[in-house]
């Protein structure tokens, strides 16, 4: 019999919640989502087909049947009085839902696929037929612009591409039109993204890109004050260049000085910045221990080059004149949008053509239709529980498709924030991190974390 932890069992048993379950690599998190499908079977009488299993591979969706099919094999072992029940579980087993996101949305967009008129025979494309479509698509879209030889068209080329080729402002919309596939209304998004160069001052200083700036500066001059204040730290210890301090604590009053003025605005902070002068360290004296001399002096120098490299990174000058140069972008970020949405079109028109559709394609087609209350409430009816490991990376598309058929408290979630490595594949570690800090630790929460 395993040994489960307090927080492992808490895992299992808990009902009538959505759960966050936050597990580092190697501390069986998967054998403790394998336990709690089990026990829901044997202890709450669920049948396996009525619940949703969502893995991050194909490997891992096998594996994971695999290893509930172990179990029940291992219950039955004992004289179970379930043993009809177990019975029928391994005879669903086979139909269960186990799979990953894809695999889910293939099955929703070949079960209603006439909701949103596409051919049911389609197949899914592999990535080099899928990419040597896109390119098709691409210079189809750009002959087509320069026979229109629009201002805003050539300014884009001029902008983005060298003086012999157009390479950069092509790769800039496959780039576009890929990272916007994340979005559940990929066009929409874009489009309001695209607002955000008709800004005013007051607008430019609240909006989402200079927020986001802002915040990570927050969070690197907080790490360079912690190392500041591990410099400070080591000078107190027998030996230490106790001489160090005064620099030392001016280090520290300078990084709380940029953290204020950011807390103002981003323009305070890049206002303050140039008038950063770090004091110079005295001299330490004799009997100093030349080996803890060093370590604090390598650890000024690390902290003191955050703050440096920040001189290097963002705004520069009048900010004025970033919203005027912002204003003026407007109109080729316009154009950019209306290309954009152009080679999706023909890009879509090309792929239907050959009755073919890519993995972007599964999600927003599966968003479509569950769109459609109806087909949503049927899942909902359908799903006691649903369950997605490797949660944190998930993206905002699969979020939304998952959200359209959970319950107000049937959502189990599983994952490690710091094991996030597909953000090249658009996965949003953003969403585990939002719940992770929403959810509650207390036992009986609608939204819970363990």
């Amino acid at each position: 019999m395993v040994n489960w932890t307090e927080a492992q069992q808490q895992a299992i048993e808990a009902r009538g919640c959505n759960l966050l379950v936050a597990a580092a690599a190697g501390s069986g998190k998967t054998a403790v989502l394998v336990e709690r499908i089990i026990q829901m079977i044997v202890k709450d009488k669920i049948d396996i087909d009525r619940l949703l299993i969502v893995t991050f591979t194909n490997a891992a969706a096998g594996e994971m049947r695999e290893r509930i099919s172990a179990a029940i094999m291992a219950e039955l072992e004992k004289n179970n009085a379930n043993e009809l029940h177990l019975k029928r579980q391994l005879n669903l087993l086979n139909h269960a839902s186990i799979s990953t996101i894809h695999a889910f949305c293939t099955e929703i967009i070949r079960r209603y696929f006439h909701i949103i008129n596409i051919d049911p025979k389609f197949r899914i494309g592999d990535s080099t037929e899928t990419e040597l479509i896109k390119l098709e698509a691409l210079e189809e879209l750009f002959e087509a612009e320069y026979e229109k030889n629009s201002s805003y068209f050539l300014g884009l080329v001029e902008m983005f591409s060298s003086s012999k080729s157009d390479e950069g402002l092509q790769e800039l919309v496959i780039n576009l039109y890929e990272f916007i596939q994340s979005q559940p209304y990929p066009g929409q998004w874009l489009h309001e993204r695209i607002k955000d160069f008709n800004m005013n001052m007051d607008e430019i200083i609240i909006c989402p890109w200079v927020q986001t700036i802002r915040q990570q500066f927050i969070i690197q001059l907080h790490a360079a004050r912690d190392i500041f204040n591990q410099a400070l730290d080591l000078i107190n210890q027998p030996g230490g260049p106790v001489d160090y301090a005064e620099a030392l604590t001016g280090d520290i009053s300078i990084t709380d000085e940029l953290i204020a003025a950011l807390n103002t605005s981003i323009f305070s902070f890049y206002n303050k910045l140039p008038e950063i002068q770090h004091p110079r360290l005295k001299r330490a004296a004799k009997d100093a221990d030349q080996a803890i001399i060093d370590q604090v002096k390598g650890l000024r120098d690390e902290g003191k080059s955050i703050i440096t490299e920040m001189k290097k990174q963002g705004f520069k000058g009048n900010p004025e004149e970033y919203v005027k140069d912002l204003n003026e972008l407007y109109p080729y970020m316009t154009y950019l949008y209306e290309i954009t949405e152009t080679f999706q079109h023909i890009y879509s028109e090309k792929k239907h053509d050959k009755g073919i559709v890519d993995f972007n394609d599964l999600e927003h087609y599966a968003l479509e239709i569950l769109a459609d209350e109806k087909v949503a409430g049927e899942y909902r009816d359908q799903f006691e529980y649903i369950f997605i490991d490797e949660y944190q990376d998930s993206n905002l598309v699969q979020e939304t498709i998952l959200n359209f058929i959970k319950r107000d408290n049937n959502f189990f979630m599983v994952g490690d924030v710091k094991q996030s490595i597909y953000r090249f594949r658009l996965a949003d570690p953003s969403l585990f991190i939002t719940k992770y800090k929403q959810f509650m630790d207390q036992e009986g929460a609608l939204n819970r974390r363990i």
